[in-house]
């Protein structure tokens, strides 16, 4: 550890919050700079050390995760502002510099493929179906909490925020058949499915960091290995099935007119 870095605890934060309350921060935002540290703080190695370069590599990794750039800019916006608090001004980040609509690469079929092969040459189960999860269901990280062995009994997740309902993700049954044997082996019976091993569901930054290696040892590059590229190949599949269907649709629709010309055509 440097003598220049920094140990953060939950009291740091309390201690900032109550900072912002003293100087007539309003209480809305107190809660909504609560939650954006709580995430932060999340987001810290395991010592909860902070460097120099750490509000940069969190917006890094909040726009690997796929988030609006607005929300990647209040989010370090926060941040600088608890640095400053912390007397380290010369920490923070310049958050004009997000992209306005930062261009996420794409990962192909086969790339997807070669992921779900190599992870399942390094036994990583988890990762595995996690990865196939995503990139099946359109499941975004914070969603993939709710796919519990309830739902996958069902054969829906019903993905709710704030308490209302969004929408049905029906579950594939060949994915079904997956999630259910790999609950029952590691003797998870109810509630979420993706844990750690110590039963606490997976943060984003668990779940990216596994991705990450799958990613590096399947040879797909680096800029792909998130879950962000996982979701937009669901997109981007779905998507050309149902335009395939679309022309085939009109094709259909186009030989029944020319049949009904041939028979009751004016001119026949």
């Amino acid at each position: 550890m440097d003598s220049s870095d920094l140990k953060i605890t939950t009291e740091t934060l309390e201690d900032y919050l109550k900072y912002m309350g003293e100087n007539d921060c309003e209480k809305s935002s107190i809660e909504s700079y609560r939650v954006v540290l709580k995430k932060f703080y999340d987001f810290l190695p395991e010592e909860k050390i902070i460097t120099a370069d750490t509000a940069g590599r969190w917006q890094q990794f909040l726009l690997d995760q796929g988030y609006a750039s607005r929300t990647v800019i209040h989010r370090i916006h926060v941040i600088n502002g608890f640095l400053k608090f912390l007397d380290r001004r010369q920490w923070q980040f310049d958050n004009t510099i997000v992209p306005q609509d930062s261009i996420q690469p794409e990962l192909t079929r086969n790339e997807y493929l070669r992921l779900l092969q190599t992870a399942k040459a390094l036994n990583k189960e988890r990762t595995y179906i996690i990865i196939k999860s995503i990139c099946c269901m359109g499941l975004k990280v914070t969603e993939l909490s709710q796919v519990t062995v309830e739902a996958v009994h069902n054969g829906q997740v019903i993905i709710t925020q704030h308490d209302r309902t969004k929408r049905t993700v029906v579950i594939p049954k060949a994915l079904k058949d997956e999630l259910l044997d790999y609950a029952g082996r590691n003797g998870i019976t109810k509630g979420s499915i993706f844990v750690t091993k110590k039963g606490k569901p997976m943060n984003r930054s668990n779940i990216w960091h596994d991705i990450q290696l799958v990613c590096a040892e399947a040879h797909v590059p680096e800029e792909k290995a998130n879950p962000r590229c996982l979701w937009k190949l669901y997109q981007s599949t779905y998507e050309g099935i149902e335009h395939n269907i679309s022309i085939l649709v009109t094709q259909a629709y186009d030989r029944m007119l020319e049949n009904e010309e041939l028979t009751i055509g004016w001119n026949m």
